[in-house]
């Protein structure tokens, strides 16, 4: 059994600046802060990276608030995820995986999902703009873990949305600001017709970002002033919005679903977002501190730790040889987040026994990467030193530590048969995978366990 290749998902903020593009260094005071929602590494100060903390659990407790996100449903754990936010933006385009061509339309923030903990690369011209891409990637973070895929225009929409908080003393508000106003106001008249917008997929958003940064930008106006419309619009609104999200998975969008869903014909629904353009929308939350229990900010950062994350980015973006020299460059066996960067490198060049071998050493470290858990359980699958019980109770751990992967639930469903499980104990999490992973030859094996067990009864 090998492991597949890691799929990567980016997803961007456009906003207008330029930067000259040269050698991207690493040096400086850089700091680190963890929570069970993020490790937040960065150069700009000690400060950014707790208060960053403390935003992400609010911004969290918003979105499940607004949505109505029921998290109990869900046995798995929200995935702590990795976030860099460099003062450089000669780094940030270094570690970046792809970028506008035109200096006048810059991509300032990436979320980087893997089968390993996600990442989020964040920049920006001016603190408030920086703080505006934090919150639309970590949406991102937060939409992928408890919702099932989003078509892209939901996906880029409530993100923008969500962007739009305003962290002042005591509360939290969530409404558009006047140069926020003014970029989509200046987007308007490039706005993609309404058939061709439902339909754009996440490759061809992509080849805007590159080619056409306004047509992108206007791509992103458009499907935040849609969720503007239907988020604080008439309640039926809220409901339709769904409901052509959940459509878009099986069949296009046409104007007929609108006009049924939202009560809007295209032509309605384009009148509807610009009158949103000129409407203000506003919502107040108390702002509460995050508890210093489970939270454990350094002031500083080891060299290990600043090359381990840089290293994932670089890897994550195609740049694996370069990834792996930064590694090479502040080796530290102890850490367990360089142990975890090594192993993900390792992988990504195709040397699977040594990316085992790390994910082996970065578990005995305390490793938070749910993936690495399951990268272990094939390590001893590998050297036939496999005790079926622990590394069931392994992969479940990984599971509920939000590893969905493919290589996981293969693993549990091997394993299982062949320890002679009782296929009640081990069906109910074997077909989840198939609904996760649509997998033909497994479900017609369940299928025949399923066949052999009543037969035998």
């Amino acid at each position: 059994m090998t492991v597949t290749n890691t799929k990567l998902l980016a997803t961007i903020f456009l906003s207008i600046h330029y930067s000259a593009f040269s050698t991207a260094r690493v040096e400086g005071e850089w700091t680190l802060a963890k929570s069970p929602e993020a490790w937040v590494l960065t150069d700009r100060s000690a400060e950014m990276t707790s208060e960053a903390i403390e935003r992400f659990g609010k911004l969290k407790e918003i979105i499940a608030t607004e949505l109505k996100i029921d998290r109990g449903e869900s046995p798995r754990a929200f995935r702590t995820h990795y976030v860099i936010i460099p003062k450089s933006k000669d780094l940030f385009d270094k570690l970046t995986p792809f970028q506008s061509r035109s200096p006048n339309s810059r991509a300032t923030g990436f979320y980087l999902q893997s089968d390993f903990n996600p990442l989020t690369l964040s920049g920006g011209t001016s603190e408030s703009q920086n703080w505006e891409t934090i919150y639309h990637e970590f949406t991102h973070h937060v939409l992928h873990s408890y919702l099932n895929a989003l078509p892209a225009w939901a996906d880029e929409g409530l993100a923008e949305l969500f962007s739009n908080l305003r962290f002042t003393k005591g509360t939290v508000q969530l409404s558009r600001s006047r140069d926020r106003t003014r970029r989509y106001e200046a987007s308007m008249p490039a706005f993609i017709e309404w058939r061709s917008f439902f339909t754009t997929t996440r490759e061809t958003l992509t080849g805007w970002i590159e080619n056409d940064g306004s047509k992108a930008q206007a791509y992103y106006a458009q499907a935040a002033l849609l969720a503007e419309l239907t988020h604080f619009g008439r309640p039926e609104l809220k409901n339709g919005y769904w409901q052509l999200v959940e459509r878009s998975h099986y069949k296009p969008i046409t104007d007929l679903d609108c006009q049924i869903l939202l009560g809007l014909s295209y032509i309605e629904l384009q009148d509807a977002i610009v009158k949103q353009l000129r409407d203000s929308f506003s919502k107040s939350f108390p702002r509460t501190q995050l508890k210093k229990i489970g939270s454990t900010p350094q002031r500083s950062a080891p060299s290990s730790s600043v090359a381990a994350v840089i290293a994932i980015a670089l890897s994550r973006s195609g740049k694996v040889n370069e990834a792996a020299s930064r590694l090479a460059a502040s080796p530290d066996r102890e850490n367990p987040l360089w142990l975890t960067a090594k192993s993900e490198v390792s992988m990504e060049m195709g040397n699977t026994a040594l990316a085992l071998d790390f994910a082996d050493q970065s578990i005995q470290h305390s490793s938070i990467d749910p993936f690495i858990l399951t990268l272990s359980v094939m390590h001893s699958v590998n050297e036939e030193r496999l005790y079926p019980s622990q590394a069931l109770h392994s992969l479940t751990r990984a599971y509920e530590g939000g590893d969905t992967s493919r290589l996981m639930f293969n693993l549990y469903f091997e394993i299982s048969r062949k320890s002679s499980m009782p296929f009640d104990e081990f069906a109910p999490f074997a077909k989840k995978g198939v609904k996760i992973h649509p997998d033909i030859e497994y479900a017609r094996e369940l299928n025949r366990l399923e066949t052999a067990r009543i037969l035998k009864n």
